[in-house]
Parts: structure tokens; sequence; C-alpha cells
């Protein structure tokens, strides 16, 4: 009977941390704190640049936490992200999106993709027009699939070891537990390339 207490009492303590590691993944996808330390560093920043900043950061921020979206404003949010990200950058920024999307409408938890952009985009390299980021999207039947790929940042020992992966395989854990979702990652000496299947509900 101890042994029983103890047991659940572990299994309620992971379930925590799991769904405490996940809303730390959200937060992250929802209000991009590197992002915004680049924007705060700029100095050429007129007051339109930062009103649109701030409206954009007050749009992310009345995303919903708690429930689905569809797949139209995911890629839509998405999307937005990307370009803010492309504007702050000292360097030129490559990248390449493909999107075939059957049905819009079905839902998905919000800024489920971005982790893996924002990791391709923070740790590998982009400034090569002839090695972008790739970004693949398709949604058919009940299935979300995603690929990201980017060139290998050769100064990281392992572009999958870090906080943003680790919550974020956190959140698919706690939001599509058990076969709902597949994440696979994989390297090289050249390319790093993540690629996620999530079953959504028909």
């Amino acid at each position: 009977m101890f042994w029983n207490k103890e047991s659940k009492e572990k299994q309620a303590m992971q379930q925590e941390n799991l769904q405490l590691a996940a809303r730390l993944s959200y937060q992250e996808a929802r209000l991009d704190h590197q992002l915004c330390q680049q924007f705060l560093a700029r100095q050429d920043a007129d007051t339109a640049a930062k009103d649109a900043f701030l409206a954009w950061q007050k749009t992310c921020y009345s995303y919903p936490e708690q429930e689905q979206w569809t797949i139209e404003e995911e890629i839509r949010a998405l999307e937005s992200y990307i370009q803010w990200f492309a504007s702050l950058q000292a360097e030129p920024f490559f990248f390449k999106t493909n999107y075939q999307i059957e049905d819009p409408t079905l839902l998905i938890q919000p800024l489920i993709s971005l982790a893996l952009v924002q990791n391709a985009l923070r740790n590998g390299y982009n400034s090569m027009e002839n090695h972008p980021v790739k970004i693949r999207i398709k949604v058919a039947f009940n299935q979300f699939t995603m690929e990201v790929s980017n060139r290998v940042n050769h100064y990281l020992e392992d572009q999958a070891n870090n906080i943003l992966i680790k919550n974020f395989q956190s959140r698919l854990a706690y939001c599509y537990p058990g076969e709902q979702h597949s994440l696979l990652i994989n390297s090289n000496s050249n390319v790093f390339k993540c690629f996620l299947q999530v079953k959504l509900a028909l």
C-alpha cells in the first residue's frame, strides 16, 4: 500500500513537471525572448517600427493557450514570426517554405510548429542563399506532417541538445501523448533535420 501511494505521487509529480515544461515551450513560442531582445537592441527603430512590433507582440500574447485553433491560423502565425525574424537580422536571411494543406479548418495546438523553426533559425546557418532553412508542412486527412532542415552549425556539438527542444518534446508528450505524435531528429556533417508527425482530431 505504501509503495502504491509513493508510485502515484511520483507519477503525479512527473505529470506536473511535464505540464510545466509544456507551458514553458508554449510561452517561448508565443513570446520569443531572443527576438524581443534583438528588437530592443536596435538603435535605428523609429516610432512606427516600435508600434508595429508592439502590436505584433500584443497579437502573439492574445493567442489561445488552453484551446486549439485551425491549421490556417497556425500557418499565419508561423509566417508572421518568420517575417519578423527576417526583418531583425543584420545579415541576409534565406528560407523556403512549402505548404500542402488539404483542410485548413482542422484543429491543432497553437504554435506547435514554432519550436522547430526557432531552433533552426537560432542555432543553424541561414545566411547562405544556397543553403536556406527549409520548412515543409503537409496536412492530409488527420495527419499534420512537418519537416524543418538547416545547414549544420559546426560550432554546436548537438543542435538538438537545448532547452528549447527538450521543452518542446515535453509539450508534444503532454498535448499528443503516446502514438499521437512522433518526432525524429537527424544530423550529419551538413544538414540538421527534424521530422514531426501529429495525429489531428477529425
